[in-house]
C-alpha cells in the first residue's frame, strides 16, 4: 500500500474566507468513496510565498489516505486537482509519505 498526506488550507486564497462545512464534508465523502477511509491528522500552520513574493500564512487541515495500487496516486491527484478549484487554492501540498501496511 502507498500512503499520502496532503494539506488543505482553511481559508480561500482570494477572499481569505473560511471554507464552509459543506466543502469539508464533500471532500471527505470523496475520500471515503475513493479510498474507503481517511485520517484527519489535525490542524497545522505554515507560510508560503506566492508568485508575487507575498508571504501567506495559513492554517491547514492535514489528511492522510492509503491506497492499494499505483493507480491511487492518479485518483488522489484528480480529487486534489478538483479540490484546488473547490477550495480556491493556488496549489495544494501532497506528499507520498511511506509504504503502508495494514495488520489484520
Amino acid at each position: 500500500m502507498r500512503e499520502f498526506t496532503f494539506l488543505i488550507p482553511e481559508r480561500e486564497d482570494t477572499s481569505r474566507k473560511l471554507h464552509s462545512a459543506q466543502k469539508w464534508h464533500d471532500l471527505e465523502k470523496k475520500l471515503l468513496a475513493a479510498f474507503g477511509g481517511f485520517t484527519r491528522q489535525g490542524i497545522v500552520g505554515g507560510s508560503w510565498a506566492d508568485d508575487d513574493g507575498n508571504i501567506i500564512e495559513d492554517t491547514s487541515r492535514k489528511y492522510s489516505i492509503c491506497g492499494e495500487s499505483t493507480s491511487c496516486w492518479a485518483l488522489l491527484a484528480a480529487i486534489l486537482t478538483q479540490s484546488k478549484l473547490d477550495f480556491d487554492q493556488q496549489c495544494i501540498y501532497v506528499a507520498e509519505t511511506s509504504l503502508a501496511v495494514v495488520l489484520y
